[in-house]
């Protein structure tokens, strides 16, 4: 888990420097570079920058913190120490799994889909897991 955060950390600068750069200026099409870049040539880039690998890991690091609170509780550490946070990695999770599409014509897309919205279920920080048993222990209380 340590060897998957200091990926993360890799491929996040990595990603946040592309998203910098675009920001500032917007990139020309490789097509027609009279013209700047279409969205679907803007997410192409995204991800030859870093982003792809980005979800991989995230996808890895939920799998992995989802089942062991104690590896949870270190890769947690490991983020605050890095100004990251479990909830941000939620977000590149839901951007993957929502970047599948619908999946309606091939299961293995739906299948895929129905995982990473599983995983992204259960990747919960540590605080989000307390509030969690709290409100569980607050409704067997009330029944």
């Amino acid at each position: 888990a340590e060897r998957l955060i200091e990926f993360f950390l890799k491929f996040n600068k990595k990603h946040q420097y592309f998203l910098r750069q675009t920001a500032l200026r917007v990139p020309r099409s490789f097509i027609d570079p009279s013209r700047p870049m279409d969205e679907d040539e803007l997410a192409l880039e995204a991800l030859s920058n870093g982003l792809y690998e980005l979800q991989l890991i995230v996808v890895c690091l939920a799998a992995v913190c989802s089942r062991s609170r104690k590896v949870l509780e270190r890769c947690e550490m490991q983020l605050k120490m890095n100004g990251t946070s479990i909830p941000q990695l939620r977000v590149i999770l839901h951007g993957f799994a929502d970047s599948l599409g619908d999946g309606e014509d091939d299961p293995k897309v739906r299948d895929q889909k129905k995982y990473l919205t599983r995983l992204h279920g259960d990747f919960k920080s540590l605080d989000e897991l307390k509030a969690d048993a709290a409100r569980r222990e607050q409704l067997r209380l009330d029944k």
